[in-house]
């Protein structure tokens, strides 16, 4: 596949205009990443499938616009999305990062807690199922948010990571347990929200402005805690932001375990995408909330 050739036709098809340049950026573990500089002087970012991903740049696609319509926090424009014979490629607006590191934390604080105080509903679960990084995620709809960890979440990464040997029978057995106490861990019938789904600090995006964009959601509804988990793995972010977050959210209650789930449920998708380094990570967490 000859990717700058599958990108010029699709720039050219979508915008109208040719392409000047393309160059790599970070960030693409799954897909091929490039900024891409037009004749015309402007720019977006081009991002082509890995053959047999396309897909996930379409789930990624509904993310955007699902966040983009919430009014709260900033993501990139869609500028389109077409289907060649081995690939897709997603074409978004391209934002400028800061180079100063002067970034207004607070204010993407307040944005988070927007995204995650506005209604959406009674349910968990989404409109279309979707993947955390290359693992499919389960997004049927569902009443009771322990039945969804239960069935969506916990259960599928604890049942992967079982067969494919990277957790022993005890270590099994105690994540296991975690799943049969969810009722006592976490509440029934937290308010949903919608989450980004995928918010570690590589997925947001300090910008040359000041402000902060998030990239790469993998969307769902369900606990505005389960967001905050991810946000204290993998980096973090700074306290200021969590501050003015937990301002707009006043519901606390089983604060620490509610995240230590959503950490459990990441740190399993972890051991499942990369391997039997996280698997200490893993039994930390369990061990936390036993």
């Amino acid at each position: 596949m000859n990717v700058e050739a599958v990108i010029a036709s699709t720039v050219r098809e979508l915008l109208g205009v040719e392409v000047d340049a393309s160059v790599p950026l970070s960030g693409g573990c799954i897909h091929d990443v490039r900024r891409i500089d037009l004749v015309d002087g402007s720019r977006c970012v081009a991002k082509v499938s890995s053959p047999g991903h396309g897909l996930l740049l379409h789930e990624e696609l509904r993310g955007l616009e699902a966040i983009a319509e919430s009014d709260s926090l900033r993501t990139p424009d869609v500028l389109g999305i077409q289907d060649a014979e081995s690939c897709s490629v997603l074409l978004t607006e391209y934002l400028a990062p800061s180079t100063s590191g002067d970034v207004d934390w607070t204010s993407f604080g307040e944005q988070l807690g927007r995204l995650h105080v506005r209604a959406v509903g009674d349910r968990y679960g989404f409109d279309h199922d979707n993947h955390i990084g290359r693992t499919p995620q389960s997004n049927r709809w569902c009443d009771d948010w322990v039945g969804f960890l239960t069935e969506h979440r916990l259960g599928p990464q604890l049942a992967m990571a079982t067969h494919r040997g990277l957790l022993d029978s005890g270590a099994a057995a105690s994540v296991q347990s975690i799943i049969d106490r969810l009722d006592r861990l976490v509440p029934r019938s937290p308010t949903p929200s919608l989450l980004h789904g995928d918010l570690w600090s590589g997925n947001a995006l300090p910008l040359a402005d000041g402000g902060v964009a998030v990239l790469d959601p993998a969307c769902w509804y369900g606990d505005a805690w389960f967001d905050i988990g991810m946000m204290r793995l993998f980096g973090g972010f700074p306290e200021a932001c969590f501050a003015v977050w937990q301002e707009m959210l006043p519901d606390r209650a089983q604060a620490a375990e509610r995240v230590g789930i959503a950490q459990l449920y990441h740190l399993l998708n972890h051991l499942n995408l990369f391997g039997a380094g996280y698997r200490a990570q893993v039994e930390a967490v369990v061990r936390a909330l036993a």
